[in-house]
Order: C-alpha cells, then structure tokens, then sequence
C-alpha cells in the first residue's frame, strides 16, 4: 500500500488561482514555467483552476531548464506588439526610464528559487513591473534573493511548512530539530517528522500491528495536525495538506494567510474544525532532543 503525504503540485496550484483571484482580485495572467513535467504539473492545473474562477490565461511559457538567459521567452510573454512600442517610445522620445505595463496582472512562475531569482532580476530588466509574482513552494528558501535583490518583493507562494511558525508544536519541532543537528529543518525534514507520527499512531491507539490495520487506519486519516501542514488522505491514497501562504516583503519570507488546500480532501486547521492537538495522535516529545515522536 502506498500513501503520499508531500504537497501536490495540483492542490499547490489551484490553492494559489484561487487566492489570486478571489483575495487578490486579479484577473488575467502570464505563466512562465519550466518546460518538463514537474513545470506542467503546475502550469495545467494553475490554468484549469483560474477558468473556473473567472480568471484568464493571456499568456504560457516554457523555457529549458539548464538555461539562464530568458529574455527570448520573457518577450514572447509579453508579446510583439508590447517589445515594439516600447522601442519606438525609448527612440522617439528618448525616455530613459518608460514603462508600460503588459496586458496581465500577474506572472505565476512555478519553479526552484534559484532560477526564480534570475527570472525576477531579468523581468525587472525588461522593464516588466507593476504585475504580481506567484510561485509555488520552490520559492522557500532564503537565497531566493542572491540573484533576484528586492525584484520579488510582494511575491506570493504556497508552501505547507513555515519554519517561522509561531504555532507552539511547530517550534518545537523547529527548536528540537535545530538543537539536535545543528541546522534548521526544511519542508522535507517536516513532512518525514509528520510521516513517522502518522505511523506510530497508526500502529498504535489508530490501529494496531498487522497491515490491513495499519493501512485502514492511514487512509482513514482526514486531520491529522502535522507540523508542514494539517492532512488528509483521499482514496487514491494521495495526502492533501492545509497550505499556508507566504509573502516576500524587505527580503524576507512571512506569512500571508492560510489556505484549506483543494476542492477535494480540503483540510481545514486543527482550530477550525480539523483534530485538535490532544485526541490521541502522537505529539512531539518535548525532551527528546531529537525532534522524534514518543
């Protein structure tokens, strides 16, 4: 049996059309996305979610992944007709810093932060600004702003764990973690903290040894408060998490808001309506020093 509880590409998508266009209210949109499948795996389902929510694509593309030049694809974004009159005002008027802003309101760029901050320093350079920058939760990480500087600021994310959390079992977490290896964790060290604790409970007071009661008893998990984020399994096994959204302001990563993630298997926090925190999941010891259940 197998179950998956790292954050899907489609909930982190459509969780971030949706607050788009209903909390942001923006309506049209570019998508500038790597050309492979994790990019697709994005790209489509960011596109399916804005049409059903009165939003509009105006504009895809794909781009290489080893490339680091992306002023080709950032004019075929924007389109001929934008690149043509900007030219023709810079060379009739001689202005030396004219901007006009491109038919969308909003450029979603699902990809690592290290190609992210290149792309953000380049959009800045063809002077396309004004427009909001959403990503995905590749964009978690601290030296997002090495290449980008303060070109990012007021992008907006998804991710499902937020090491800044000032929730109490996620510092905990985060204190015990750091004390014991000596390094903070990340998204990948808190889903495997919250996958063990799914287990110990599940072959504990959720189930009991043997495969059929442990595996009832996984999939049958529908809020389990982790630290990345609250959980639920659908049937195919698939975990969906509540997500948070995170905001870039001044070069630093903060929290936005809180999503309840997709339309299905929608989880919501362990304060509004999901299991609270003393119903019989394993809860983080707080002496153990190494960030493990009890």
């Amino acid at each position: 049996h197998i179950f998956r509880q790292y954050l899907m590409a489609w909930d982190q998508a459509e969780a971030t059309a949706d607050y788009a266009v209903r909390t942001l209210g923006l309506r049209r949109f570019a998508i500038l996305y790597p050309n492979d499948p994790y990019g697709e795996s994005f790209m489509q389902p960011f596109w399916y979610a804005l049409v059903e929510r009165g939003g509009e694509v105006v504009s895809a593309v794909g781009y290489d992944i080893d490339q680091t030049d992306f002023g080709e694809e950032i004019d075929h974004l924007v389109g001929p007709f934008y690149e043509g009159f900007r030219g023709e005002r810079f060379e009739k008027r001689g202005l030396a810093d004219f901007r006009l802003f491109p038919g969308f309101d909003a450029i979603y760029i699902p990809d690592e932060y290290a190609r992210v901050g290149l792309i953000a320093s380049q959009l800045a350079y063809h002077e396309i600004r004004g427009v909001r920058l959403l990503g995905n939760n590749g964009w978690n990480d601290e030296q997002i702003f090495q290449a980008a500087g303060d070109q990012l600021e007021g992008g907006i994310f998804v991710d499902g764990f937020f090491a800044s959390d000032s929730a109490p079992a996620v510092q905990s977490f985060v204190e015990r973690f750091t004390a014991a290896h000596g390094f903070a964790p990340g998204a990948a060290e808190a889903e495997a903290y919250d996958a063990v604790r799914m287990l110990i409970w599940a072959l504990g007071p959720g189930g009991g040894p043997g495969r059929e009661a442990v595996r009832g008893a996984v999939a049958s998990i529908a809020g389990f408060p982790g630290v990345a984020g609250t959980v639920a399994f659908d049937g195919a096994g698939d975990g969906h998490r509540g997500l948070r959204f995170l905001q870039i302001r001044r070069r630093e990563i903060v929290e936005a808001g809180t999503a309840t993630g997709a339309d299905e298997g929608e989880v919501p926090p362990a304060d509004q309506g999901g299991i609270p925190p003393d119903d019989g999941f394993v809860q983080p010891a707080p002496d153990d020093g190494l960030g493990a259940p009890r």
